[in-house]
């Protein structure tokens, strides 16, 4: 972190950090005799935070697509992030991890998590038709973005009716692979007199042999009082860029994320901007195990007129990773 920054924290934040993140997924699945499948997943979390679970949920798969019902990621995430440019990091994941080991000041309105989807893992429907001639559609229904809970929820105290629409097209051309993909979410916001929440999303990810380059952009739109205009909740615009090259047991790779936030001017967030760029190594150790190493540098400033040095921040960090999955 940026000495200013840490002198304004108290000077007392480490610059070591251990971590662990461990799932345990329960499968069952069985074939009816028409041919419909069908499959359910429990995902248990290693480690607890406001939850042991993550996710759980139900498909139902055939000639007509596939149905999925209960907690999981909706269509904005499943159709879109896979070739999102954050995604090309061979080493750490972007959306998760550069927060444990590079502090974004809470004057800063950015966040790393560039997901358009506004329900989380909370319960609801999902529908994906049949994958033609290269092109498949998502779209989801959830209730509210309230995870783990049954019971009818207040419309007044949470975000709800949230719809998402998502689609992807993948075509081969004179030997590279290509995917376009987009997705837009929007649901009901609990607060009176503010705009309703909306997050989209494009992305498309190239690759032709041992190359993958992708790019992807997202925005998370501004709410605003609707009787005056003024902004509510600053909104957010990211473009992200990645590139990776696979070696054998080897992979190397490279991204750029920046964000700046949406806000009227001489609004708090008007101006905050973030750019993290980083790079990594991964070496596969043996089947499911790997080893990566990633780099990155981050520079977040408050985009206030005149702001105090220690309400930004800028750092350097490494990271080292072992991975096993089985």
């Amino acid at each position: 972190n940026d000495d200013a920054f840490d002198a304004a924290q108290g000077g007392n934040l480490n610059s070591f950090v251990s971590a662990t993140d461990s799932e345990v997924h329960f499968n069952a699945s069985t074939a009816l005799d028409n041919g419909v499948k069908i499959k359910a997943r429990v995902e248990l979390e290693g480690e607890t935070q406001a939850d042991q679970i993550d996710e759980t949920w139900m498909r139902i798969s055939g000639s007509f697509g596939e149905f999925r019902f209960g907690e999981a990621d909706k269509p904005v995430d499943t159709m879109v992030l896979g070739s999102a440019g954050h995604g090309a990091s061979v080493g750490m994941n972007h959306r998760f991890h550069t927060g444990a080991i590079f502090t974004t000041p809470g004057t800063v309105s950015i966040t790393n998590n560039t997901s358009s989807d506004i329900s989380g893992d909370a319960g609801g429907i999902q529908y994906y038709t049949p994958r033609v001639s290269g092109f498949q559609l998502g779209v989801s229904y959830t209730p509210d973005n309230n995870q783990d809970a049954q019971p009818r929820q207040n419309t007044n105290a949470r975000t709800s009716h949230i719809k998402s629409i998502a689609a992807n097209y993948v075509t081969a051309f004179d030997g590279a692979k290509i995917t376009i993909a987009g997705g837009y979410n929007e649901g009901k916001n609990s607060t009176v007199d503010q705009d309703d929440i909306e997050r989209w999303g494009a992305a498309v990810k190239v690759s032709t042999g041992p190359v993958e380059v992708r790019a992807s952009y997202h925005e998370i739109e501004e709410v605003s009082t609707i009787s005056t205009g003024a902004t509510a909740t600053a909104g957010q615009e990211t473009v992200e860029l990645g590139a990776n090259y696979k070696m054998g047991k080897n992979a190397f790779s490279i991204i750029m994320v920046d964000a700046e936030a949406v806000a009227d001017t001489g609004n708090a967030a008007d101006g905050d901007e973030m750019t993290t760029i980083m790079v990594a190594y991964r070496r596969t150790l043996g089947p499911g195990v790997s080893w990566s190493l990633s780099a990155l540098t981050a520079d977040a400033d408050n985009g206030v007129a005149g702001a105090a040095s220690g309400t930004s921040n800028s750092g350097e960090a490494i990271s080292s990773r072992l991975t096993v999955k089985w």
